[in-house]
């Protein structure tokens, strides 16, 4: 017992004094997030979560009046640019509550990939403030870093984002990427039986297109193979879902957080957003 409290209080200072700041997934809101707030606290890390209002999804239909939209050419600034502009808001806060210091960014979902558009080429979107001076890593939790179909549902953004920024495209500026993906769900593509498989199976579909494979794993939502960054620490958990859900794994279960962080802290330590 002596030693297993020794190596959790090891485990947990390792995380002492780091911040975070959480991007929400698509048509989530800050309170969906309360328990990834209580559970960093226990692990030690300030969570910062942008303050996005679940209506405020509405706004990326202003774009339905543009030609982009339609052509799925969309840029992110087009659809998202009101969800940027409260990210990069929360961010200049964090590192200022971090005495100045990077912090670590984590997007959940869709909020993966909008981190990355936040992180812009090496200055933070709409801004002059460099990259690296205010991030010092990326977490992206069952994000869809990749899509294989033209005509995806963010409008052509995620297709942007991947040849503006594509994977880890500023890891030469000391900033490191953690992908996590699940593959809880596994599905049979040409022989789902259930309502509740069909509806994952449609939500695989609209990521990956047509595919020749017959069985596909997930995290209910984001099939595994599509959640990963090249070149990233890259971690798949086997029993973790999209959301949270009742009893069910969550990507920020407590015991889960400790798995992706501890991933993170093995990295070179001026790589994490610590303000010791």
């Amino acid at each position: 017992m002596f030693f297993i409290l020794c190596f959790y209080f090891l485990c947990v200072s390792s995380f002492q004094h780091s911040r975070l700041v959480l991007l929400p997934g698509y048509g989530c809101c800050k309170k969906d997030y309360r328990d990834f707030i209580k559970n960093g606290e226990k692990l030690g890390v300030s969570v910062d979560v942008v303050p996005i209002e679940r209506w405020e999804w509405l706004k990326t239909t202003r774009a339905m009046f543009g030609l982009n939209y339609w052509k799925y050419q969309c840029e992110p600034y087009e659809m998202f640019d009101w969800y940027l502009q409260k990210s990069k808001k929360t961010l200049f806060d964090s590192v200022a509550k971090n005495n100045g210091k990077p912090i670590i960014l984590c997007g959940h979902s869709a909020g993966g990939w909008l981190a990355r558009t936040l992180m812009n080429d090496g200055t933070i979107y709409d801004s002059t403030n460099k990259t690296n001076t205010c991030i010092s890593s990326l977490i992206t939790l069952g994000t869809p870093n990749k899509v294989s179909l033209y005509k995806e549902n963010t409008r052509g953004c995620l297709r942007y984002v991947n040849t503006r920024f594509p994977d880890c495209f500023l890891q030469n500026q000391g900033i490191q990427y953690v992908s996590v993906g699940s593959s809880v769900k596994m599905i049979h593509m040409k022989e789902t039986v259930t309502l509740k498989d069909h509806m994952i199976k449609q939500s695989y579909q609209s990521i990956l297109g047509h595919t020749s494979e017959n069985i596909v794993s997930g995290d209910g939502i984001i099939p595994l193979s599509h959640s990963f960054l090249e070149d990233s620490i890259q971690i798949t958990l086997p029993d973790v879902y999209h959301f949270q859900y009742k009893s069910k794994k969550c990507y920020w279960d407590e015991k889960v957080m400790k798995i992706w962080l501890e991933n993170l802290m093995k990295l070179p330590p001026s790589s994490v957003g610590n303000n010791i």
